[in-house]
């Protein structure tokens, strides 16, 4: 008999250390799995909206910067003119002797060329001679472009004259308008040809 109840406490010790079944691992495994893709999901959502956000930042802050340089320059010159697809405009800056040329090109780069007008050549583009024969609107005498900005905007520009002829009188101005994404970014700045309208 004591054979007996040794075997029966064996069978009892074998089905209390018995391990999980095949269907129980597999439903576990893939719970799981569930589990594990939803959270990579998540941090590779996570990740890509970081770097959405970064790139985001980089681009306006560039064309923050390209938007004040430009500014700048604006408000030193005379002689603005754009083309008429708005995409370029040029211009003397008095405080450079420079002809300056910035355009929105097919690529989507906003790009800056110069040429240095020769000594004989500037009061052509001065104030005084009306500018008339300034050369800066032709696009043949610049040097080779630098790219302003690494991000891809589009752009325009947009001129309204002086007009001191007129009642009231109207102080030129040059307005800047970057696009990038569904964002615009837009500056207007004043000519500095206000002589005889502001007193």
């Amino acid at each position: 008999m004591k054979l007996y109840s040794e075997s029966k406490s064996k069978k009892i010790f074998r089905r209390n250390r018995a391990g999980l079944s095949l269907v129980e691992v597999l439903v576990a495994m893939f719970v799981f799995m569930i589990i594990t893709l939803a959270l990579v999901a998540i941090f590779s959502s996570i990740i890509l909206m970081n770097e959405k956000s970064r790139q985001n930042s980089v681009s306006m802050e560039e064309a923050r910067t390209a938007m004040e340089a430009m500014s700048k320059n604006i408000r030193m010159s005379s002689q603005v003119k754009i083309n008429e697809a708005g995409n370029r405009i040029t211009m003397f800056n008095h405080s450079q002797e420079k002809c300056i040329l910035y355009n929105f090109t097919s690529s989507d780069v906003l790009r800056r060329r110069e040429v240095v007008i020769p000594e004989g050549d500037r009061d052509d583009c001065s104030e005084e001679n009306g500018g008339d024969n300034c050369n800066c609107a032709d696009s043949t005498i610049y040097s080779s472009a630098v790219s302003m900005t690494q991000s891809v905007m589009d752009g325009k520009f947009f001129v309204g004259e002086t007009d001191k002829s007129s009642d009231p009188k109207v102080i030129g101005k040059a307005t800047i308008q970057i696009k990038i994404d569904d964002r615009v970014l837009q500056t207007s700045v004043s000519f500095r040809d206000y002589e005889g309208i502001v007193q």
